[in-house]
């Protein structure tokens, strides 16, 4: 496969929220849904990447790759959660 050559345009569009970044409403329920369930995600994560009481050899096989590649249902079910929060919005 020949390396592909660097481009300009974004490779995919973000999706465009009701408001600018940083200037959400605080008391929105909306944002309270996607703050939960981004840090919900976070969370999990984290704590797959970075679990108490592992050794330095464990953590370095802990990466995102890894992480993503083990296909974790309950890491679908909290990106599924975000995306109904996102798309609810």
């Amino acid at each position: 496969m020949s390396p592909r050559p660097p481009t300009s345009t974004p490779t995919f569009e973000t999706f465009p929220l009701a408001w600018p970044p940083g200037d959400e409403p605080g008391d929105d329920p909306r944002v309270e849904a996607i703050a939960a369930a981004a840090k919900s995600l976070n969370d999990l994560r984290e704590s797959w990447l970075n679990p108490p009481g592992s050794t330095e050899v464990e953590l370095k096989k802990r990466t995102l790759t890894n992480f993503y590649n083990a296909h974790f249902t309950w890491l679908a079910n909290a990106h599924a959660a975000l995306d109904r929060a996102v798309w609810a919005a």
